[in-house]
C-alpha cells in the first residue's frame, strides 16, 4: 500500500494490496461511518486528488479491484458498491440518496 501523506487512515478503512491513495484534507473530511468496514478498497485501486468520501454513520463504501477514482465525490447514507475496473473522474458524484427528508 502506498499512501502519499503521513496521517493515519480512519480505523474502519480497509485497503487492499498495491493501492495508491493520494489523500488531501478533504478526502476523509466528511467520513463519519461507524461501520467496519466503512470503506473497503480492493487490490490495485488508485485514488487521486480531490476524491472525497462523504459517508454517513451507517454507510459503507466498497471499491472493486483495479478501479481508478480521480476527483470523484462519493456521498453514501447506506451503501455504495463499485465493481472491478471502474474508472470515474472529475465532476462525477456517486450517491445512494439525495439526502433530503421525505416527510413534509
Amino acid at each position: 500500500m502506498t499512501v502519499w501523506d503521513e496521517s493515519e487512515l480512519p480505523f474502519n478503512v480497509h485497503v487492499g494490496e498495491n493501492c495508491l491513495l493520494e489523500r488531501t484534507r478533504g478526502t476523509f473530511a466528511r467520513f463519519r461511518s461507524t461501520r467496519d468496514p466503512g470503506l473497503r478498497l480492493g487490490n490495485d485501486v488508485r485514488v487521486y486528488h480531490q476524491t472525497a468520501f462523504s459517508v454517513e454513520p451507517e454507510g459503507t463504501v466498497e471499491i472493486g479491484d483495479s478501479s481508478l477514482l480521480v476527483g470523484v465525490e462519493l456521498m453514501c447514507a447506506e451503501r455504495i458498491t463499485l465493481g472491478s475496473g471502474v474508472v470515474a473522474s472529475y465532476n462525477v458524484t456517486i450517491s445512494d440518496c439525495d439526502f433530503h427528508p421525505t416527510d413534509p
